[in-house]
């Protein structure tokens, strides 16, 4: 009997790949958001590391970095010819996602302020 987890479970072995990516990825996240939990956040200067933002920058940074994901995901749409439906499905999952981050990274950081000035 010869039996490959890839092809009869999951269908090809780069959407295991993808998989096992995105389960690091998503360790890595919790991980990072864990460790800079309690530290002090960065407010001006250079930060690699997401996490270790405040939420001023982390609105700022989110403000300009969603349009410039938009032009390499246009360009692999158009690259590999996906269908229309599937695109604008990613994309509008893309622009929700985008604003609902946007607009909690916003309020926390008017919450902050308010707490901080009183």
């Amino acid at each position: 009997m010869n039996f490959e987890i890839t092809k009869d479970f999951f269908g090809s072995p780069i959407l295991v790949t993808y998989l096992i990516v995105t389960i690091v990825i998503i360790f890595l996240a919790l991980f990072l958001s864990r460790f800079y939990r309690n530290k002090e956040k960065v407010d001006k200067g250079f930060s690699l590391v997401y996490y270790s933002l405040s939420y001023r920058r982390r609105f700022i940074r989110s403000m300009w970095t969603y349009p410039i994901v938009f032009i390499p995901l246009i360009v692999v749409i158009i690259f590999y010819k996906i269908e229309l439906t599937i695109a604008l499905g990613v994309i509008g999952l893309l622009i929700i996602s985008a604003s609902i981050e946007i607009m909690y990274n916003y309020t926390r950081w008017k919450r902050q302020e308010k707490t901080e000035s009183i």
